[in-house]
């Protein structure tokens, strides 16, 4: 039901699914010759309406729509309201889907001539064993291909989206994660592990019924998964038929196999499976190593999200390039993209990287074989001889019990890897159009002044000019210089408008290239996402510093000395405080030099004032400034929130039922850009300049919580 909702619920289109399904239906039964006839006279539909009030006004020549169409048709094109247009990404995906179809032969053709003209010329004659011997391999592929498109793409956009959607990866390794703990650890908690390993080979079969009873609940997942979101997407999208070749589909026209849409979702449904088998073997020896639940799911996260993170640093046909989760739990992006492994001066296809899984999977159980044959030591030492005769401080131990005892330094590890996988999700935050801004910023520059004005008078003039020139030139050369001067016209006219702002403004003011600065100042989904992963970590660590305690009774002890209570508490503040001063640290520390690697060149001397979104608060901080006093808020607040995760965990023994409650309180950090991410006051509380307003409230109420419950514990004590 999640997996079903989930994908239903996917906003990433640009346009309805019913309008496609629609379009599709009335598409069927026509020529090719009328398809596109039909297609093109929605573009022209399109066009018209974003015309209308100059066509009603008489401002714009629209006899070329009455020529093709008639005056009727036109007059109920004028009359038609917003709702009834289509949408253009949409009329742009279903032409694309078309020429898909019908320019096969001609894409094959492109591949040929692409690799005899790089043997041609001299740069490509002397490169690299590898780099020829991938190009050879390629050509080979495609020489063997020769596909019968069928006449019609209905439903491929649905097929598209379920191959490609990542819900059920997701889902898959959440149950595989429960269902080891019940399977596994609790199993072996309970002592039935041992008592199975006592008979002969009962160590051995134990474990491979458990893996092989968890691979095929991952198979039977998986299977049901794709099976109901492609029964969803047909009746999104339409139902397209699994015998057509995969190259219908518009996204995988690339695959270089004969195969159809049913083989390809096997293929690619095999090689999952060799990687959940896999996933699994190294759980199952992580937890033969470690003898700990959590302890092993945080190392084989860790594990597994330190390969995500450099696959999504290292360059292409690196090995380590495809051994991120997402490379790994999604084959088809490599089979589309004919991808080959570097080794050495060699190129080894994709497909052996699975056989390499399997030989992996084989060496984790011999492992796991041979530490679950070791006879367990359950002679317990009654006497320990001190290697030291120091005595350490209380501050010492507690901090040992927390950050090694009950694994806090593999949980913020876990955390920070979390967030670097966050910021690497992050490319870029420019857009063509704050390139071209840019480019004038350079070219004109960034204040007011007599030659600017005479800069950007020129420029327009020359915008004006190559607009209509395209109306009369036919020389294509020429043509193509005119069009490539308009597409600056987007960029030129916000630099025209933002340069107009600031010259009318009484205040002194610059340009700045504000997209080389806006994941810093600018970003509030990223930064909440950042947060709500920095909030977790104080919660869980708060947690952990206190359920075991309250579960072994050990806190009813230390309350029957006050002075030791005291004590307890500034050790405990003292532990929790450097993790969470680690945590914002970090996060603030790995933001900064990810825009740094994004934009090595950014200035932060400009002031904030300067910069869109803060251009009426009038703060004439520069921005390095701003950012500096808002690390040392954040530092505040995060002082403020331990303080009260303290006294709230101190006070209330029931732990997990805090944290859940807690946990609901901070969720809609990762509902930022949804309805929910009203609710999400923490935001506001560590980032102010957005809602001075609400971050006082929150505050106010963090430290009456406080205050509360200390008041409420002076009167106990009196």
């Amino acid at each position: 039901m999640a997996n079903v909702l989930f994908f239903y619920q996917n906003k990433s289109d640009s346009f309805n699914a019913s309008d496609y399904k629609q379009i599709q239906i009335k598409l069927k039964g026509k020529t090719d010759k009328e398809r596109y006839a039909y297609l093109n006279e929605l573009q022209d539909i399109n066009s018209l309406f974003m015309m209308k009030e100059a066509v009603i006004n008489h401002q714009v020549d629209f006899n070329e729509y009455v020529e093709k169409y008639g005056k009727e048709w036109v007059n109920q094109v004028l009359k038609m309201e917003y709702e009834d247009i289509v949408n253009d990404a949409l009329i742009h995906r279903l032409i694309e889907e078309e020429d898909n179809l019908h320019s096969y032969d001609l894409f094959l053709k492109q591949v040929k001539q692409q690799y005899e003209t790089n043997q041609s010329i001299s740069i490509f004659q002397n490169k690299d064993p590898f780099i020829q011997s991938r190009a050879d391999q390629t050509k080979r592929l495609y020489e063997k291909m020769h596909v019968n498109m069928p006449s019609s793409s209905d439903g491929s956009y649905g097929s598209e989206k379920v191959l490609k959607s990542m819900i059920p990866d997701a889902l898959i390794l959440l149950t595989v994660a429960y269902f080891f703990y019940m399977l596994v650890a609790f199993e072996d908690e309970k002592g039935m592990i041992k008592y199975g390993s006592m008979m002969k080979k009962g160590s051995n079969q134990q474990l491979l019924s458990k893996w092989l009873a968890l691979l095929v609940l991952v198979m039977g997942l998986e299977a049901i998964f794709l099976l109901t979101l492609f029964l969803n997407s047909g009746m999104q999208y339409g139902m397209q038929d699994i015998f057509q070749p995969i190259q219908s589909i518009l996204y995988y026209v690339s695959v270089p196999y004969h195969m159809n849409v049913l083989s390809f979702i096997a293929v690619v449904f095999c090689f999952k499976i060799i990687i959940y088998a896999f996933l699994l073997a190294l759980l199952f020896m992580v937890y033969a190593f470690v003898k700990n639940y959590l302890l092993a799911i945080s190392i084989s996260a860790l594990f597994i999200g330190s390969f995500t993170f450099l696959a999504s640093t290292s360059g292409d046909s690196h090995l380590l390039s495809y051994l991120g989760l997402t490379q790994i739990l999604h084959p088809e992006y490599a089979l589309k993209n004919v991808s080959y492994i570097r080794f050495f001066s060699m190129a080894i296809p994709y497909n052996v990287l699975y056989g390499l899984f399997i030989i992996l999977m084989i060496l984790a159980f011999a492992l796991c074989f041979k530490l679950f044959h070791k006879q367990r030591k359950h002679i317990l030492r009654i006497t320990h001889q001190a290697k030291s005769h120091k005595v350490h401080g209380l501050l010492f131990y507690e901090m040992k019990k927390l950050w090694i005892n009950d694994f806090g330094i593999v949980l913020m590890v876990v955390c920070l890897i979390a967030q670097i996988l966050l910021l690497a999700l992050i490319i870029s935050m420019s857009n063509i159009e704050d390139n071209q801004y840019n480019y004038y910023i350079d070219q004109i520059g960034d204040h007011v002044s007599k030659e600017a004005d005479e800069k950007i008078a020129l420029e327009r003039q020359k915008i004006d000019d190559a607009k209509q020139q395209i109306m009369i030139k036919k020389d294509p050369i020429k043509l193509n210089e005119y069009m490539k001067i308009q597409s600056m016209e987007q960029g030129f006219s916000l630099y025209e408008n933002r340069y107009q702002a600031i010259k009318e403004d009484p205040f002194s003011r610059k340009l700045i290239k504000e997209d080389q600065v806006r994941f810093l100042i600018d970003n509030d989904y990223t930064q909440s996402q950042l947060l709500f992963v920095l909030l977790l970590f104080m919660i869980l660590i708060t947690m952990q510093s206190y359920d075991r305690e309250n579960l072994t009774k050990v806190k009813q002890l230390q309350n029957m000395s006050e002075h030791m209570d005291t004590r307890l508490k500034k050790a405990k503040l003292i532990t929790m405080g450097i993790g969470a001063f680690i945590g914002v640290l970090g996060m603030n520390f790995m933001m900064l030099l990810h825009n740094y690697q994004m934009y090595p060149g950014a200035d932060y001397t400009n002031r904030l004032c300067d910069s869109v979104v803060f251009y009426n608060t009038h703060v004439t901080l520069s921005i390095g400034l701003y950012l500096v006093l808002l690390f040392i808020w954040q530092l505040f607040i995060t002082c403020i929130l331990m303080l009260v995760l303290q006294k709230v965990y101190h006070k209330i023994p029931h732990a997990k039922m805090i944290t859940i409650i807690l946990l609901t309180m901070i969720f809609p950090l990762l509902m930022k850009d949804t309805s929910l991410g009203v609710f999400a006051i923490f935001y506001d509380l560590y980032y102010p300049i957005t809602n001075f307003i609400m971050a006082g409230i929150v505050l106010i109420g963090c430290v009456g919580v406080y205050i509360g419950f200390h008041v409420v514990e002076r009167r106990k004590r009196l």
